[in-house]
């Protein structure tokens, strides 16, 4: 017999500074859950956010969202101009996106990343692209399901002294 998950309320709205010490524990509980197949155990445990998010909350150049459940932080999505290389004008990129292990397989995600890519296009991005470890499986079915796909580039990046292959991917956005 198949437990059933209870549905829950999401609100999402743009970040504000106090919700940083939220988003910064759940940045780290997020990825104690997701990357220790990844990442050595000893740089999880001693990993901290970076600044930029916070500074991206109240800069005016990015839009960082919060999905909010009964009141607290369950996850966020960081928005901004892509700066791959070979971006054109109009790519945004979804430049962070993290939702506390509590709430996976509830919803949060999907509703978080639909509002993320809305966002996109009210931005005046035309496309949005991420990048995520080839060895990230589960989010990587969460974009496949919202519709993102591989666009055939790759980098080599290197944290806690492992390196790892990151994929990118790529969506149209709506309004664009």
């Amino acid at each position: 017999m198949e437990a059933k998950v209870r549905k829950i309320d999401v609100m999402i709205r743009p970040a504000r500074l106090e919700d940083w010490p939220a988003m910064s524990e759940l940045n780290i509980a997020a990825g104690r859950a997701a990357w220790e197949h990844i990442l050595p155990a000893e740089f999880l445990d001693n990993r901290r956010p970076p600044d930029r998010w916070r500074e991206a909350i109240v800069d005016g150049l990015h839009v960082v969202l919060v999905a909010e459940v009964d009141g607290a932080v369950a996850g966020f999505a960081h928005l901004r101009r892509s700066e791959d290389a070979d971006a054109r004008a109009d790519t945004g990129e979804l430049d962070s996106f993290y939702v506390h292990p509590d709430f996976w397989g509830r919803g949060v995600g999907r509703e978080l990343l639909a509002t993320a890519v809305q966002h996109l296009a009210e931005m005046g991005f035309r496309e949005a692209t991420l990048w995520t470890a080839e060895l990230n499986h589960r989010p990587r079915r969460v974009y496949e399901n919202a519709g993102w796909a591989l666009d055939g580039e790759f980098r080599v990046r290197s944290l806690g002294g492992r390196e790892f292959v990151e994929l990118r991917y790529r969506i149209e956005t709506i309004e664009g």
